[in-house]
């Protein structure tokens, strides 16, 4: 069976921040849908990956081993992200028939867009 990444990434944000609550806010879903999450990820591959109570969350062996494979992997997935939405260049193209404004506009976009190529 192929892991879903979804339910993945919601047990590395449960494991790391200690609270469904908090990673809950941090992923942008509520609690009981990751809660489902978590219960599903656990029922596919038959694990107990949390210990859950009314006071606090404890990772079993299980979950603390999974959570040392998810860091290097989120980590890198968090690098990729971070890569695409800012550091690569990006392409700008301008048509035009009024040139006399052309230069300005190109100097204004060399300074001010780094990353970007006219």
């Amino acid at each position: 069976m192929a892991i879903n990444v979804t339910h993945l990434r919601s047990f590395y944000h449960v494991a790391r921040l200690g609270s469904f609550t908090r990673a809950a806010k941090a992923l942008g879903v509520s609690q009981p849908t990751l809660t489902r999450q978590l219960l599903t990820l656990e029922g596919d591959f038959d694990v107990k990956l949390l210990r859950r109570s009314t006071r606090k969350l404890e990772l079993t062996e299980e979950g603390r081993r999974l959570l040392e494979i998810c860091e290097p992997i989120f980590a890198g997935l968090e690098e990729a992200e971070s890569y695409l939405r800012t550091e690569h260049e990006k392409l700008v193209r301008v048509d035009s028939v009024y040139t006399s404004r052309m230069t300005d506009f190109l100097a204004f976009g060399h300074r001010n867009f780094k990353s970007c190529r006219f």
